[in-house]
């Protein structure tokens, strides 16, 4: 089992006001949008202006099937130290991308399929991490330290919190932690981060 806290990461951030708060609760990553031709995407420049208010949070790109040249230059000029990219992006072109790599799984189905390419990318890219549903980690052999599960339910965290299979990476808050406007839910997060935080895992 791993000694280490795992770290807490939240999705999705739009606003200096929401990354200060994450940063003041102890949730270490965060991700900025930053797809070409997404709706919600935020400019480079807009990010890097975010992350030069905080420490200790670190920034997550969030990108498409953009060439690795130009995701490369995108997240320089937000200063993000991670690139995430869907888990079917082209493994040859990744290894252009230079920053420390995480691949989403969001919309796989979870069987031995997702395994295996699991598997050829963490080959190819031994250290990338992965984003999983929390749920997926019924396939035992995805190795903890690499996967960040994302937790739709604050009860699916916690039960791998408490449970003595080890501990990933790292957890995602999901769904729970925006309201129903898409607004991030302080009330919620800060009912999870203060029972996390009071959790001991050495």
């Amino acid at each position: 089992m791993m000694n280490m806290r795992p770290t807490l990461m939240i999705e999705g951030l739009n606003n200096l006001h929401d990354a200060r708060y994450c940063a003041a609760v102890g949730i270490g990553m965060a991700s900025f949008d930053l797809e070409q031709g997404s709706e919600r995407a935020l400019a480079p420049g807009v990010v890097q202006e975010m992350l030069d208010w905080l420490s200790g949070l670190e920034g997550v790109g969030v990108f498409g099937r953009e060439p690795a040249l130009d995701i490369a230059a995108k997240a320089m000029a937000a200063g993000v130290g991670w690139v995430m990219v869907p888990l079917e992006y082209d493994l040859d072109e990744a290894a252009g991308l230079g920053l420390m790599k995480i691949f989403d799984c969001a919309g796989h189905v979870l069987d031995a399929r997702l395994t295996a390419r699991v598997a050829t990318a963490l080959h190819r890219h031994p250290d990338a991490r992965f984003v999983l549903p929390a749920e997926a980690m019924q396939l035992s052999d995805l190795p903890l330290d690499r996967c960040i599960l994302r937790c739709n339910e604050p009860e699916t965290l916690f039960r791998w919190v408490q449970g003595a299979v080890g501990q990933p990476y790292g957890y995602a808050l999901g769904a729970f932690a925006w309201d129903a406007d898409g607004l991030l839910d302080y009330d919620a997060c800060d009912a999870v981060t203060f029972s996390y935080f009071q959790t001991d895992f050495a």
